[in-house]
C-alpha cells in the first residue's frame, strides 16, 4: 500500500520517522481517522475542520494542510482497494518554536476487518474506569489509559473503556456515548472529544424527530438507561448490552439503537455511492 510521507508518496513500508523527535520522545502528535467506502471518503470535510481545531488547540501546524484533500485523492488513486481507512498524523520534530511548532505530516491506508453482523444485533458490554484525558476536545495522538486497558477489555470480551469523571460520563477510549430513556436520545455534552460519527447520528436523529438532548450524563444514570449505543468510525452504532456488572435495559439491543444503527448504515451507504 501507498502512503505519504511529508512531501513523498512512498509504499506504507518505508514511511520512518525520527527517533529523537518530539512526537516519539514525548508522545505529542495530531492524529485523524476516517473511512473510505467505495472508494469515497466518508466526510473528509468534517473530519478536517476537526483536525484543523486539533492542531490548533495542541498548537500545531503543517504547511501540507491546505492539500490534504488532493493528497488523499493521490492516495486513493493508488490503493485500489474498495474499502479501507485513512490514518493522518502531523508530528513535530523539535519545539523550537513550542507556541507554534511544525509538524511532518503522514497520511496512509490501512485495514481493518468489519465488526461482524451478530455482533451488532446482539450488542457488546463496556468496562468502566474514572479517566479524565488531558486536552480531550483534541485528537492527539495521547491513548495511553485506553491501551493500558486494553487487556481488561479483552478480558471482559467488552468493546471498550468509558471514561468518566468521578461519576460523570464523558467518552469511551475511542468512541462517543449515547443513552436512551423514555425514547428520548441524549449525550454528554463537553468534556470529550466528539466524533464525527456522532455529528452524523445527531444529524439523523434530528432528521427523523426523535427527541434528543446534549447534556450531563451520571454513570448512574447511564446503568438506569433503557439503551445504551456507543459511536465511532470503525464501530459505527454499536448497541452497548452491559457496562461492567450492570445489565442495560433488558440486556437486548431495543428498538431505538437497533433504528438509528440501521439508518447510519442506509446513510452511509447513499452518500458513498
Amino acid at each position: 500500500m501507498i502512503g505519504f510521507s511529508n512531501g513523498v508518496y512512498v509504499p506504507t513500508s518505508e514511511i520512518t520517522f525520527p527517533v529523537d523527535s518530539l512526537a516519539v520522545n514525548r508522545g505529542y502528535g495530531a492524529y485523524e481517522f476516517f473511512g473510505v467506502h467505495h472508494r469515497k471518503p466518508f466526510y473528509m470535510d468534517r473530519h478536517l475542520e476537526r483536525l484543523a481545531n486539533s492542531l490548533k488547540i495542541l498548537r500545531l501546524k503543517t504547511n501540507y494542510f491546505p492539500t490534504i484533500e488532493q493528497i488523499v485523492a493521490a492516495l486513493i488513486q493508488q490503493n485500489p482497494l474498495p474499502d479501507f481507512y485513512i490514518k493522518l498524523f502531523v508530528l513535530p520534530i523539535h519545539a523550537a518554536s513550542p507556541q507554534e511548532m511544525e509538524g511532518n505530516l503522514y497520511i496512509f491506508p490501512v485495514v481493518f476487518p468489519p465488526f461482524s453482523n451478530d455482533e451488532f444485533e446482539k450488542g457488546l458490554p463496556l468496562i468502566s474506569r474514572n479517566f479524565t484525558r488531558f486536552l480531550p476536545e483534541a485528537k492527539s495522538t495521547a491513548y495511553l489509559a485506553g491501551q493500558y486497558w486494553q487487556h481488561e477489555i479483552t478480558q471482559a470480551g467488552a468493546l471498550d473503556v468509558l471514561f468518566h469523571t468521578d461519576g460523570t460520563v464523558t467518552e469511551t477510549s475511542r468512541g462517543n456515548i449515547f443513552m436512551m430513556k423514555n425514547e428520548k436520545v441524549f449525550t454528554p455534552h463537553v468534556g470529550m472529544l466528539k466524533g464525527i460519527t456522532r455529528s452524523v447520528v445527531i444529524d439523523l436523529i434530528h432528521l427523523n424527530g426523535v427527541e434528543f438532548e446534549e447534556k450531563t450524563i451520571s454513570l448512574e444514570e447511564l446503568l438506569l438507561a433503557d439503551e445504551v449505543m456507543v459511536t465511532s468510525t470503525t464501530k459505527e452504532v454499536m448497541p452497548i448490552i452491559k457496562i461492567d456488572n450492570h445489565t442495560i435495559g433488558t440486556g437486548q439491543p431495543g428498538l431505538l439503537s437497533k433504528w438509528i444503527t440501521q439508518e447510519f448504515l442506509l446513510h452511509k451507504q447513499n452518500y458513498c455511492k
